[in-house]
């Protein structure tokens, strides 16, 4: 541990309080400054449990899929611990489970399956009885329609201390859900992610999620083309009950809300600075700067031996940041082919995987068209509409 980080400088009973300051907000400059530093403090001691779970979860993945998984990690932003702490009041910073946090993104709910499992055997993620610490929003999704696999296991530091580390496993089409609610919250200024925000972008959402499980329950559907993706995604919503007016129903909402032409917006509203070092594979750390009412992106890296430096520069940029509205400060690290945009493309307002599959579902013609969407759909599938 450095000597700007030592892992004795701040008591627990520091941090809870530190936490309490920043979520009641009536602090002067010093005392702000003060509790900021006792936050960074905290959540670097999470840096070497966060690097141990990182290699625990690439090892297990790359068994089950080498070639197209697309990892990340990052150390919680300032904004999402208070976030989170005002709305769990009984929570304090110095339990909160996910300072730090890794993922997998993978290509198909078999491959989460298969990773899952394997994650459930090691000790990392059992309690004191045996029982797994996990939270499992595929098979039970939260009310707004947030679909992952989280885990949740204890890491040593170099000084035997053990941290809470969260590790998400996902697939694509899921990540595009994350990043979408994410993209609208930070372009409308609403907390939809906490479920705080308006009724209709909430219902949308939760609308959406539902017809990509629809999507993700077909087989390899993530190789088929176009053609071959609406005939089954078609035929699996003829099967479902209330399948057709679920799909209409979020068809009016895309409508509604314009959210094609929103999200087309907001990615031509940024100024994307440093694109070489958003396109490579990283080994360290990128500190990501987003100033919407700018329109910029501004990126830092920071190679894997000035983790110091770039966790100081990271407290500053918050502090900064937290006098200023839609401006979005974050440190993260992901060793994917498609570099950092790849794996966190909400900073970037990047939604076209998201807007590609929304369009599958805006494809499904609405109920006064059925007699001639039937026969495109007998047409297309060699089946009659009543054989599904």
């Amino acid at each position: 541990m450095t000597d700007q980080y030592p892992s004795n400088k701040y008591s627990k009973s520091k941090v809870g309080k530190a936490g309490k300051a920043l979520v009641n907000g009536k602090l002067d400059a010093t005392e702000f400054d003060q509790a900021m530093d006792v936050l960074s403090w905290w959540r670097y001691q999470h840096e070497k449990p966060l690097e141990i779970a990182y290699r625990v979860l690439k090892s297990i993945s790359n068994k089950h899929e080498k070639k197209e998984a697309i990892y990340a990690k990052r150390l919680k932003r300032k904004e999402s611990i208070t976030r989170k702490l005002i709305r769990y009041p009984r929570m304090s910073l110095k339990n909160m489970q996910d300072l730090g946090g890794c993922r997998v993104i993978l290509p198909n709910l078999k491959k989460v399956k298969k990773v899952v499992r394997e994650l459930r055997t090691k000790e990392y993620f059992k309690d004191d009885t045996g029982r797994v610490l996990c939270d499992d929003y595929i098979s039970k999704p939260k009310l707004d329609g947030y679909r992952s696999y989280h885990l949740k296991g204890k890491f040593p530091t170099n000084d035997g201390k053990d941290y809470r580390i969260e590790l998400q496993v996902r697939t694509v089409l899921q990540h595009s859900w994350a990043t979408a609610i994410e993209i609208v919250d930070l372009f409308t200024g609403q907390a939809l992610k906490s479920n705080s925000g308006t009724e209709q972008w909430k219902r949308f959402f939760a609308k959406v999620s539902q017809q990509f499980a629809y999507m993700e329950d077909i087989i390899l559907f993530e190789r088929m083309d176009n053609s071959e993706k609406f005939k089954e995604y078609s035929e699996r919503i003829m099967k479902k009950e209330n399948g057709l007016d679920a799909c209409i129903e979020c068809q009016r909402l895309s409508k509604s809300l314009s959210v094609r032409e929103s999200f087309e917006g907001y990615a031509q509203s940024l100024k994307i600075a440093s694109e070489h070092i958003l396109g490579s594979k990283i080994e360290g750390y990128v500190l990501v700067e987003v100033d919407v009412n700018a329109g910029a992106v501004g990126t830092t890296l920071f190679p894997a031996e000035q983790v110091d430096d770039a966790q100081l520069m990271y407290i500053e940029c918050e502090k900064k940041a937290s006098s200023a509205q839609d401006v979005l400060v974050a440190l993260v690290s992901s060793s994917a082919i498609g570099g950092i945009r790849e794996a966190y493309p909400n900073f970037f307002a990047d939604s076209t995987i998201f807007i590609q599959h929304l369009e599958l579902i805006n494809t499904i013609p609405p109920k006064e068209l059925s007699k001639k969407w039937a026969r495109a759909l007998e047409s297309v599938t060699g089946k009659r509409v009543s054989e599904f």
